[in-house]
């Protein structure tokens, strides 16, 4: 919203606020195509290690089913410890995609690996 002073008239305040938004309007066919590509590749997710490892499978295929993929990097091994135990505690209420017991292991073992501070 533009402001404008209590003496100007509806038609000045009209004004003013149609050359904002002319002047904020993106003209160049070459910017908005940019802007998508950009969106597209932050959409994408993290780049994963070790991408065709069975756990980078799992944690691919089962995770992304419900949020948005971390990177294994992005927290500490006793983070992941913890937030998996708290999906599968969630799926076993029902609120989320459950894993059985060898996938939670693949899972846990793969985070683990390359979590934040691991060598």
């Amino acid at each position: 919203m533009v402001w404008v002073g209590l003496g100007q008239t509806r038609m000045a305040r009209r004004e003013a606020e149609a050359k904002w938004r002319a002047a904020l309007r993106l003209r160049s066919p070459g910017l908005w195509a940019a802007l998508l590509l950009v969106g597209l590749a932050a959409s994408c997710g993290p780049r994963l290690p070790e991408p065709d490892s069975p756990g980078a499978i799992l944690y691919r295929q089962r995770c992304s089913q419900c949020h948005r993929l971390f990177a294994p990097g992005s927290m500490t091994s006793a983070t992941w410890e913890i937030n998996l135990r708290m999906h599968v505690l969630g799926a076993k209420r029902g609120a989320k995609v459950a894993l059985d017991r060898e996938e939670e292991r693949v899972l846990l073992e793969y985070l683990r690996r390359h979590a934040e501070g691991a060598s």
